[in-house]
């Protein structure tokens, strides 16, 4: 057995070994009572993250900001009307530091602007009262110690900064958390605010960059413990209706994750309450947004990167007392943004989370209830999410950011490519929404309302049956089985009139057409007379009564007869397992057990529950088969040892270097550096390599980088080797995408040196080790 093999073997019971270990837990549980199993389930059923819809959720529109020369990833995104023509526009920035001006409908770029550096927070805000957003921005000055000092204003029509800025340089060592705009004075000139990483709000008059307000500090000193790519925006909502925004910001208190609500009160900011996750979540984000329609926004809350409950907790609070009102978990570590909007256009605001770490998704919940009614996948993390109206439809899009992409979702209901508020008939079925909706009262994005395999139109106009009933007569026949299966009239119970409904005399075996179906001069309806299963129920008593099968002397085959369930055990005769402990109801009897009760000796454990003892059994039976697996992996890796250490030779021969050239070849001859890979390849088969990495493969491929933004963006010589270092490692993961199924590559921590804590791939040029030894020439010998 070669090493390899042997490898591979082991590999197999240590996996073995931890599948055992998993089941031998689950056995464990099962010790408990099994109601409380069920209890259990139950509650994994109700996760409303497993009940997964999207299904009228459209992809709009995708951009890869990268066709814009953005290589690096967004991290901060906002959507506002920088023109004024009551079009929404989109904001994005990340580490580049440029800012990306989108258009909302399309993605195409409407103007960019490199900024002095890494950039983290933006938001729109009309600080000038002349109804045209301008676009706040922050950057990062001193990328080797990072500070984010720089708050800059961009004036949408030209592009370019507001003179005069707001210059910090009087506080040193800040770092801004987030930043935002909104008329907190009520003036119709927004504010721009921001916090630092001390926990102190900064209130700047959009205008005139006077400064009002820098002292007020969020409940106590929140110290920040998070990278500088984890920046917020502040939020803005009006909690009592009085048209005056209160502002709520997230951060960090003593390690938990806090959340400020504040507004202006007597020319400062004051303190309305602070919420405390008690957590180890590094922050919190929070949004407002009315889901109930009341006029008074409530607040949403979710803890990011919480280690001590599994998933990121999201939280909905009363605006003005802070109490839960619900509770929500995401089943993922990390919630990076939420935003609140209406996307039904029904005056209630449903929830957006941009959800990454363990799963990467997007959710967007209904407000009142927690509810989902989307849940996206995306294979990269969502780092920024915004519920807005790009196409003034009245109905609120689903914007997400992540990586180098923006996406926009918008409801189509019936997939024909026009948003409901623009299509008059969403269903397509030749009736007006609007007819569906006030005359027909059927549903107007369902061709067929009642789920009758009839379409509407054909309900209502050919067969004159009632569109929002399956059965439009109450026989027990749908409407189509009446007008295709067994041809009786689909609006009159009784087609023959013979006193018995058509379904009914299906139940019989009669023939719903035929008044007489034997000819012997008697009605069909004569039959509820008889007992056509002889036992001793007659079929009145069977159809009209008990609701049994008049023609099946055990209704819900358990063994005792529908006469013995009704007459003598009081059990159902329509259900086996009348009391629900998973024992037929004759088990129950043949047992000695009560077929009412599910607990019939009163110890807490179902009647039909396996006994405890037999899971104990069980248990030592699996434990018994985890020793042996052991006992065998130890051998296994007590063996490849001494072949690592050479006490067990195992020649290897060499592979032809060709086969694996033509492999390459053929899987990266379309790429721009496919003849520079085959290129490296053949100079380390000249000399003599083993063992080949992908970093060799592409060893020259961070100079040409380095040039290349140097020379074309104008970068220094630091930057520009950054920037190279970043490009290589997509390409090298590039790579190893395209050949990771045609050639054995292995993924190899790097533990030491430079790169300790990244990745390296590597692949043999050797053939299987082999029992035989290589030949040799008699020459040699």
């Amino acid at each position: 057995m070669s090493p390899r093999q042997t490898l591979k073997i082991s590999t197999y019971f240590l996996i073995s070994l931890l599948l055992f270990g998993v089941f031998l837990i689950q056995i464990g549980l099962l010790n408990d009572k099994l109601q409380n199993k069920i209890n259990e389930s139950q509650e994994f059923t109700n996760n409303p993250l497993k009940l997964l819809s999207g299904a009228n959720l459209t992809l709009q529109w995708s951009v890869n900001t990268s066709l814009y020369g953005n290589f690096d990833a967004l991290w901060g995104i906002a959507v506002g009307d920088g023109d004024g023509d009551g079009q929404l526009e989109i904001a994005v920035v990340g580490e580049n530091g440029t800012l990306y001006c989108l258009n909302g409908l399309n993605g195409s770029l409407l103007w960019n602007y490199f900024c002095s550096g890494p950039t983290y927070s933006v938001a729109f805000g009309d600080i000038g009262a002349d109804g045209k957003d301008e676009i706040i921005t922050t950057q990062v000055v001193d990328p080797g110690f990072p500070r984010i000092q720089n708050i800059t204003v961009f004036n949408f029509t030209t592009h370019l900064p507001i003179s005069g800025g707001y210059s910090l340089s009087s506080i040193p060592a800040i770092r801004i958390i987030g930043i935002g705009a909104g008329d907190i004075r009520n003036t119709s000139n927004e504010e721009v605010l921001f916090f630092d990483n001390q926990g102190i709000v900064y209130v700047f008059n959009g205008e005139t960059n006077a400064e009002f307000d820098r002292d007020f500090v969020l409940g106590s000193i929140i110290p920040f413990f998070g990278g500088l790519n984890q920046g917020f925006d502040i939020n803005f909502g009006d909690i009592n209706n009085d048209g005056v925004p209160e502002f709520v910001v997230g951060g960090i208190n003593s390690g938990n994750g806090s959340t400020s609500l504040n507004r202006w009160e007597t020319g400062a900011v004051s303190n309305i309450w602070d919420f405390n996750l008690n957590t180890s979540a590094y922050c919190s984000i929070a949004d407002f947004g009315d889901v109930n329609g009341d006029g008074r926004d409530e607040i949403v809350v979710g803890s990011r990167q919480n280690n001590l409950v599994p998933g990121g907790e999201v939280f909905l609070l009363n605006g003005e007392t802070a109490d839960i009102i619900w509770q929500f978990n995401t089943s993922s570590n990390n919630i990076y943004d939420i935003s609140c909007g209406d996307i039904h256009s029904d005056g209630k605001d449903e929830i957006a989370i941009a959800v990454g770490g363990d799963l990467n998704y997007t959710y967007v919940l209904e407000g009142e209830d927690n509810s989902t009614v989307w849940g996206i996948p995306s294979a990269y993390a969502i780092n920024g999410v915004e519920l807005a109206d790009i196409n003034n439809d009245g109905k609120c899009e689903l914007i997400t950011m992540g990586n180098e992409f923006v996406n926009v979702y918008w409801i189509d209901t019936d997939g024909d490519g026009f948003t409901d508020i623009d299509d008059l008939d969403d269903d397509n079925d030749n009736i007006t929404d609007i007819f569906e909706t006030s005359l027909y009262q059927t549903n107007q994005f369902l061709v067929d309302s009642d789920f009758d395999n009839l379409t509407d139109p054909a309900e209502l106009f050919a067969y004159h049956t009632n569109p929002i009933a399956w059965d439009s007569d109450n026989d027990n026949l749908s409407d189509w089985q009446e007008l295709f299966y067994y041809f009786t009239d689909a609006t009159n119970p009784n087609t023959d009139g013979d006193n018995l409904t058509d379904g009914e005399e299906v139940l019989l075996g009669l023939i719903p057409t035929d008044p007489d179906t034997y000819n012997d001069g008697f009605l069909d309806s004569w039959s509820y007379f008889l007992d056509d299963d002889n036992d001793n129920l007659t079929n009145f008593q069977e159809l009209n009564i008990y609701f049994t099968l008049p023609n099946d002397v055990d209704t819900d085959n358990d063994g005792l007869s529908d006469w013995q369930e009704i007459n003598i055990t009081g059990t159902c005769p329509t259900n086996p397992n009348s009391d629900g402990d998973f024992l037929t109801d004759l088990e129950e009897i043949q047992q000695g057990l009560d077929p009412l009760d599910p607990d019939t000796d009163d110890d807490g454990v179902l009647d039909g529950a396996i006994p405890p003892e037999t899971y104990d059994w069980l248990f030592y039976l699996l434990l018994g088969i985890t020793i042996a697996l052991a006992v065998f992996l130890t051998f296994n890796a007590r063996f490849y040892i001494k072949y690592r250490r050479g006490e067990i030779p195992f020649p290897r021969t060499r592979k032809k270097a060709e086969s694996l050239r033509k492999t390459i070849r053929e899987s990266v001859w379309f790429w721009g550096h496919g003849s520079k890979i085959l290129k490296n390849f053949d100079k380390l088969i000249a000399q003599n390599a083993t063992t080949i990495t992908l970093e060799a493969l592409t060893r020259t491929w961070t100079q040409h980088y380095k040039n290349s933004y140097m020379n074309i963006f104008k970068l220094s010589e630091e930057e520009a080797l950054i920037r190279a270092e970043k490009q290589k490692k997509k390409d090298i993961l590039e790579l190893y995408n395209l050949l990771k199924d045609k050639i054995d590559i292995k993924v190899v921590p790097i533990i030491f040196g430079k790169y300790a804590g990244t990745d390296s791939y590597q692949f043999e040029i050797w053939d299987e080790e082999s029992k035989q030894p290589p030949e040799t020439n008699e020459d040699d010998t």
